[in-house]
């Protein structure tokens, strides 16, 4: 680098161990647990000692001290479904352990000017929880699928700020909802809502705590009449507290579509139309130790596609066998 050579050769031994249970109680129902070690290496950029000044403002220089990151994972779940009924229960678990974890470790002078090398870090964690059901309910021509979850997680991490260790705590919740409506082969709805919240917490941080939220509510409607046509509607509406101040933190999104099939159905030609309502947005902020980033980016706004699509039932081999036919009211969802 500028004319200076530099070489390192590191050698491991590391261990990766991989264990895993299962029960099964029936044909729908059974839990299960996973177990994994494993090791990362730093990359060479962190090991290797170079002064890089590429950058007038950040000297970064590589650590060969470092230590391989090891990880222990360990996931669990429930589940208890009906695949037939399109009917129960999953809850799942998941949490990883970090040890020698590499992360940067920055010195500011007075004219802003920093320096940066690489740390190892150990005690930091990640963990999630997620539970979710489904129920569906039949009545001739009609068909309902309830769907119903939520998601929870909850992480620490650690790192430094101007040479000062610093520790921080996540958690957040996420439920959602939605229905699908069925009505034979002529019409889907599913309405949909999800809710996101995050909270932040820092010890010897720039500020103590921060949170945020989100709510994101849609509809989604399909019409399969009439005979040979497909028209689609898609309306989004996102409410974003983490958008900086001075800019929309709400917006709503429509896409509509319309496809006709001809030649046995084997040919469609579709004309959709994305972000009808022209309120589409590229705004998002990034928080990190040292800075706080508000971006808008630009985004492909109010515009039309249009598509021609063959449809092809085999590729050579034997044809399939013929499926029974079904009735309006014998069509099958998928989970």
């Amino acid at each position: 680098y500028i004319g200076d050579n530099y070489d390192l050769n590191k050698n491991y031994i590391l261990p990766r161990a991989t264990a895993r249970a299962n029960y099964r109680f029936n044909k729908s129902k059974s839990v299960y647990a996973n177990y994994r070690y494993s090791a990362t290496f730093p990359s060479a950029t962190q090991l290797l000692p170079v002064v890089d000044i590429s950058n007038p403002l950040n000297t970064i220089t590589g650590n060969p001290n470092l230590d391989p990151t090891s990880s222990h994972n360990i996931m669990a779940g429930y589940r208890n479904y009906n695949t037939a009924k399109l009917s129960g229960l999953n809850i799942s678990g998941n949490i990883t352990l970090y040890n020698d974890e590499v992360v940067g470790y920055t010195e500011t002078d007075e004219s802003a000017k920093r320096e940066t090398t690489y740390r190892n870090i150990s005690g930091t964690m990640t963990s999630s929880l997620s539970v979710s059901w489904n129920k569906t309910f039949k009545q001739e021509a009609h068909e309902w699928l309830v769907a119903a979850g939520i998601n929870a997680n909850f992480s620490t991490d650690k790192g430094y700020l101007n040479t000062v260790l610093y520790n921080s705590r996540s958690v957040g919740l996420t439920p959602n909802f939605n229905v699908t409506y069925r009505y034979g082969e002529l019409l889907n709805i599913r309405p949909s809502y999800n809710f996101s919240y995050n909270e932040y917490n820092y010890s010897n941080y720039s500020v103590s705590s921060a949170s945020s939220f989100m709510h994101t509510a849609g509809l989604e409607a399909t019409s399969y009449w009439p005979k040979h046509t497909v028209i689609g509607a898609d309306l989004g509406y996102t409410y974003n507290s983490n958008i900086p101040d001075g800019f929309p933190k709400d917006f709503y999104l429509l896409n509509t579509s319309i496809g006709y099939n001809f030649l046995n159905d084997k040919l469609m030609f579709k004309a959709k139309v994305y972000d009808l309502l022209n309120q589409n947005t590229g705004v998002k902020r990034t928080v990190d130790p040292t800075s706080v980033t508000n971006e808008e980016n630009t985004v492909l706004r109010r515009y039309v596609m249009f598509s021609l699509t063959w449809k092809f039932n085999k590729f050579g081999g034997t044809p399939p066998a013929p499926e029974r036919q079904r009735g309006p009211g014998m069509r099958r969802m998928r989970p």
